[in-house]
Formats: C-alpha cells, structure tokens, sequence
C-alpha cells in the first residue's frame, strides 16, 4: 500500500510551504511531504520529507489528520511538528521526478500567512480548518498571555 506523509509547521502564524511546478507548466503550494518508504513510519517520512523540501529540521507533535485516499495514494497522514533546526531553502522533490524531462520542481518554498489558507488548494485547505479549530485555543492563550 502507498501511502504518503507530509507536515504542517506553523511559525509565527505562517505555514511551511512549497511550490512545485508542475509538468504542465503551472504551479501550486503545497505542505511539505512525500512517499513513505519501506521500513519507515509515516512519522520518519514526514520527517525526511520536510528536511528533504525545505532545509528544516523538525519534531513530529501530533497526528492532525490520517484518511484513506483514492489516486496515488491508499493512505495519507498530516502530522504537526515544531521547528527544531535547520534554514528554509529549495530542496528537492525526488519521488516525482520518474521521467527527468517533465519532473515536478519545487520551485520555491515560503513561510505563507495562515490566515490566507484559502488561497492554497481546496486539497490542503480541510487541513488548515482542522489545524485552526484543533489549535485555535492554544493560539490565542499564547497570543494574549
């Protein structure tokens, strides 16, 4: 079963996020993640993941959202994770890239508003909602402590 794993880190209200350009010659942001190998947990691989995109090292907080998914994937998992180390840069996007003529790029990575969710895709927008109604408490207490 292929499954995939990617991460959602908040810093300072902003969200880790890539932008991958697609074959097509469009783009579009996304979280940080990817394929999970074999003999890996979904939380390694989000792990691995975040530091293969983005430069930054993370630790895995908790399981915001697992579901079975239909496409390239039976299993996805979103997880929250705080920054521990490392810097943002380009990284790369090694598992879409089958055909070396037409990969998927990452082509920038950005800490984005999360309060300007809705101009990610309707995909990653439900993680968002769940992200804020899970952590909108938390956030607020910190923000007005």
């Amino acid at each position: 079963m292929r499954a995939r794993a990617q991460v959602l880190l908040n810093k300072e209200g902003k969200i880790a996020m890539v932008e991958m350009r697609h074959p097509s010659g469009g783009s579009f942001w996304a979280l940080p993640g990817g394929h999970i190998e074999d003999g890996e947990t979904p939380e390694q691989a989000a792990v691995r993941e975040m530091r293969e995109e983005t430069g930054l090292d993370v630790h895995i907080t908790d399981l915001l959202w697992a579901e079975e998914t239909q496409g390239n994937y039976a299993m996805h998992y979103t997880f929250v994770a705080e920054l521990i180390g490392g810097e943002l840069i380009v990284g790369t996007e090694p598992e879409f890239n089958p055909d070396p003529a037409t990969p998927f790029q990452i082509i920038n990575v950005r800490w984005r508003p999360l309060v300007a969710a809705e101009n990610f895709s309707a995909y990653d927008h439900h993680y968002f909602d769940k992200y804020q109604e899970r952590y909108a408490i938390s956030l607020w207490r910190r923000d007005h402590a």
